[in-house]
């Protein structure tokens, strides 16, 4: 899972990426984290894997934490 923000979600939404998601305990409700499945051709290649990691990283330094 990588880290994702308003800035770079559209990209993975865009490589066909999920979104890590789960049932709230207290009413049911989906509650959507903000980390994503890494794109399949990312796997096999050191490269694009690169690319998209960069994305989670800076994700992580706009989040200032």
């Amino acid at each position: 899972m990588l880290k994702a923000d308003a800035e770079s979600a559209p990209d993975f939404t865009a490589a066909g990426c999920r979104q890590w998601t789960y049932t709230g305990s207290r009413h049911g409700k989906q509650v959507a984290m903000p980390y994503w499945s890494i794109p399949d051709s990312a796997f096999d290649d050191p490269d694009e894997m690169a690319i998209w990691a960069r994305r989670a990283y800076e994700a992580g330094r706009r989040a200032g934490k």
